[in-house]
């Protein structure tokens, strides 16, 4: 026992978890349980393994082990029809066979590309969309054609729907989307596709047609990126709907397409909106409809002294370069309706302000103007560490971002008078008023 414990010494033992110690446990279970030796020796080569990346590589290397066998394996070919070579010819066959074999040798099993190590194949971790199993592309898969039908008759949609043929007793969940449409006088089936960013047309009515097409190639994809189509062109097309002629609409020629026109987003834009009735029973769910909430702008100034008056506080004078500053600050906080011309008897006077980066701010001053006749609000702060101890206990969490802080914020207009200041003899106006909330006021800060 004493030598196993000065043995241990030099072992990087770590803190864990009782989860962490049971999935160590299951690691160590899995490996000791395997049947090959060759998967368990690959594993225990690694310094570093978790229970899922054991599952995993032991995963992998056994699906290479069980290609390897099939393509170690010899099947005969017997074939009745086959003419004997003559004994010129022999050798030419010979080579040919030997150039085929050590041609096959060369690739990898996995990837079909020139033979490589396992841990660089680029197949190590892709799914094959024939046979399902992860390992190995599908160029290079030994299913069955039946796995391979299965999952294409899966994944692939238009190869199951024709051109023109969009009807209830084959896609019935669409037949609300779709339409008829009159596209250069010729009526067409059109399906409203709000997932599609372009419109498109068939191919073969273009082409039976003989409208005239526009070259251009866009590469669209479908429901997933392994499903892509190139368009074969586009034509414009005049395009009516209920009353409502459309002239010039771009379409994008598809082959195969799963029906005679799909308007896409692009057409869809040009209403304010769309309206699908689908005949549900829940109420009608509107997608994308945020709008900007109605909250009635708060009261600033109700917890005034009863000797509130107007003051205008005695102008002061600042150096050239902080007139400058001044100026232009006015300006951009005209054009940015921050602040607004005024009238008011109040005025308060501006600061320019440095930080321990020497840059530059302007602030207002209202500590003699309203800041003298506003009550404090007796409203308690939130203590900090009650916060801290109450969203410890959530994992989950959302933040709101106020690009512009407290100038979001609106101030009534009955109330702007208040917030005057002396805007340093700004050609547009030497006296302004706040539109938005400041930090400056006692108001706004509680």
């Amino acid at each position: 026992m004493l030598k196993l414990r000065s043995l241990a010494r030099d072992c990087d033992f770590k803190e864990v978890t009782a989860e962490q110690h049971r999935d160590i446990c299951i690691r160590d279970a899995f490996i000791t349980g395997l049947a090959s030796n060759t998967i368990r020796q690959r594993l225990l080569e690694k310094t570093s393994l978790t229970l899922q990346s054991a599952f995993d590589e032991a995963r992998v290397l056994e699906t290479a082990t069980t290609h390897a066998h099939a393509y170690n394996s010899t099947n005969e070919i017997s074939c009745g029809a086959m003419k004997t070579p003559t004994s010129s010819h022999l050798e030419t066959y010979i080579s040919n066979e030997d150039q085929e074999l050590n041609a096959i040798k060369s690739l990898c099993y996995f990837c079909g590309r020139r033979r490589h190590s396992r841990t660089e194949c680029p197949a190590r971790n892709a799914l094959c969309h024939q046979c399902g199993k992860k390992g190995h592309f599908q160029t290079v898969c030994k299913s069955s054609k039946t796995t391979a039908n299965k999952a294409d008759s899966k994944i692939s949609l238009t190869s199951v729907i024709t051109p023109c043929t969009l009807s209830s007793t084959h896609f019935s969940g669409l037949t609300q989307s779709t339409a008829q449409v009159n596209v250069n006088g010729l009526l067409l089936q059109a399906l409203i596709d709000t997932g599609s960013c372009e419109s498109y047309i068939s191919e073969a009515i273009v082409k039976r047609n003989k409208w005239p097409v526009r070259p251009s190639t866009n590469r669209i994809f479908m429901a997933t990126t392994h499903l892509s189509e190139k368009t074969l062109g586009h034509t414009l097309a005049d395009v009516q709907y209920k009353g409502e002629h459309y002239k010039k609409v771009k379409l994008f020629l598809l082959a195969g397409l799963c029906s005679d026109v799909i308007l896409g987003v692009d057409f869809i834009s040009l209403h304010k909106e769309l309206t699908i009735p689908y005949g549900g029973k829940r109420n009608p769910l509107h997608i994308c409809g945020l709008k900007a909430a109605r909250v009635e702008t708060p009261s600033l100034f109700s917890n005034l002294t009863s000797d509130c008056r107007p003051v205008a506080t005695k102008s002061r004078k600042h150096s050239i370069g902080d007139n400058k500053f001044i100026e232009s600050e006015v300006r951009k906080l005209l054009s940015d309706k921050i602040i607004e011309p005024s009238k008011s008897p109040w005025r308060a006077q501006v600061l320019v302000t440095t930080n321990e980066r020497h840059k530059r701010k302007m602030v207002i001053d209202y500590s003699q103007t309203i800041n003298r006749f506003t009550l404090l609000d007796a409203y308690p702060m939130p203590r900090v560490d009650e916060l801290v101890e109450r969203i410890s206990n959530y994992s989950v969490f959302s933040t709101l971002d106020l690009k512009s802080a407290y100038h979001q914020i609106p101030i009534k207009t009955e109330e702007r008078p208040f917030t005057a200041f002396e805007a340093c003899g700004n050609s547009t106006s030497s006296v302004a008023s706040l539109s938005v909330l400041p930090t400056e006021l006692h108001a706004f800060r509680e």
